[in-house]
C-alpha cells in the first residue's frame, strides 16, 4: 500500500492483512498450477474457498478468497479509522500490486456488492488470469463527514473509470465475510 505524501514523497507500508498464505498440501498444489497456467485469478474467486475446506486448511497457513477480501477491507477500515481519530494518517490510499488474488478479491466483492455480479466477473476477466499487472491497482478514499459518528463516512474504490461507494456498514460486512469463513475454516479444522 502506498500513499504520497504532501511534500510528493512516497512512503509505502507493509501488514500482515495484505499478505499472501499458500497454505498445504493439495490446497498448496492447486495453486501453483492454476498460477502457472495463468488461471489463477479465476480460481482464487470461485474456487479457493471451497478447496481451503475440502483439504482442511489453517486460516493462519492459507489465504482464500473471502480471507483476503476481509483482511484489505479491515486493513482500509483500520486506515479510515486512524484518519477518523485525527492521527494524521492520509485518508486516501492507492493499492498497487500484490501477491495475485489478494486486492482483487476485495475489489470483486466490492463490486459484486455494488454492481452485480455479472460486472464483477467482466471486470475481473477485463484484469486477467493472473491478477493485476505491475504497479496496477486501485485507489480507495475515505471520506468522513461527522467526526463524532462513525456511520457518517463512507469509503470510495476508484478502478480505472469507475467508482464504487461503499457505507462504512458494506465494508463491515466484507470484513466479516472474511472473519466468518476464518471461523468456519477454524471449526473444520477439528472435524475428523
Amino acid at each position: 500500500m502506498r500513499w504520497f505524501k504532501e511534500d510528493g514523497e512516497v512512503e509505502m507500508t507493509k501488514t500482515p492483512l495484505l499478505t499472501f498464505q499458500t497454505g498445504d498440501g493439495e490446497f498448496k498444489k492447486v495453486e501453483y498450477a492454476h498460477d502457472k497456467d495463468n488461471t489463477y485469478l479465476d480460481y482464487k474467486i470461485h474456487e479457493s474457498d471451497d478447496l481451503a475446506l475440502k483439504t482442511k486448511q489453517d486460516p493462519d497457513k492459507a489465504t482464500t478468497f473471502s480471507t483476503q477480501a476481509g483482511d484489505v477491507g479491515a486493513f482500509i477500515f483500520a486506515k479510515v479509522w486512524e484518519a477518523y481519530n485525527g492521527d494524521s494518517v492520509p485518508n486516501s490510499f492507492d493499492f498497487a500490486t500484490s501477491h495475485g488474488g489478494v486486492l482483487e478479491s476485495f475489489l470483486y466483492k466490492v463490486i459484486k456488492m455494488k454492481e452485480g455480479e455479472e460486472e464483477a466477473e467482466e471486470i475481473i476477466a477485463e484484469i486477467g488470469g493472473t491478477g493485476f499487472d505491475y504497479n496496477d491497482g486501485f485507489e480507495v478514499e475515505g471520506k468522513i463527514y461527522d467526526k463524532n459518528d462513525v456511520e457518517a463516512w463512507n469509503i470510495e474504490v476508484a478502478y480505472k473509470d469507475k467508482l464504487y461507494k461503499l457505507s462504512s456498514g458494506d465494508l463491515v460486512q466484507i470484513i466479516e465475510e472474511g472473519e466468518e469463513f476464518k471461523k468456519r475454516m477454524r471449526e473444520n479444522l477439528k472435524k475428523e
